[in-house]
């Protein structure tokens, strides 16, 4: 956490006095400056995690960043990787046997032990810590 003493008043003699102060503003409101993931735009955040701003997308002038920044970027990461788009399809599929047979226990049973399991692999094959034939054969033995 950054430590931020400000002092009472300040008399601005130029322009580096008046940024010196809104920096210690923003520093002890912890305000942070981000860039958007869709806009590539800069934005102000009260939270770290934040990565999407609340400007109005570029394609689509309906909705803003924040309401399709995580979809984008969900479909472009599964576009431009086949193991992950064979993962969300082995997912989405056993999802779909378990809503549209919810008698039948085995589908249910499927569907959970995969995400349970799945939630692990995914998070370590992200974090490089398995390799993409490791997962991919981890997701055809599961499927």
């Amino acid at each position: 956490r950054n430590k931020v003493t400000e002092l009472a008043l300040i008399l601005p003699y130029d322009i580096s006095a008046i940024l010196y102060k809104s920096i210690c503003s923003i520093l002890k409101e912890e305000i942070y400056l981000k860039v958007c993931k869709n806009c590539n735009k800069y934005f102000i955040a009260t939270n770290k995690s934040l990565n999407y701003c609340s400007n109005l997308a570029p394609n689509d002038n309906k909705k803003t960043c924040k309401e399709i920044g995580r979809r984008i970027s969900f479909q472009n990461s599964k576009n431009n990787d086949p193991v992950l788009s064979l993962y969300y399809q082995v997912y989405s599929r056993k999802s779909m046997m378990k809503s549209r047979n919810p008698d039948i226990e085995q589908y249910s049973n499927s569907f959970n032990k995969f995400k349970e399991a799945g939630k692990k692999k995914l998070n370590k094959y992200k974090q490089g810590e398995i390799s993409s034939e490791d997962f991919k054969k981890w997701i055809q033995k599961n499927s």
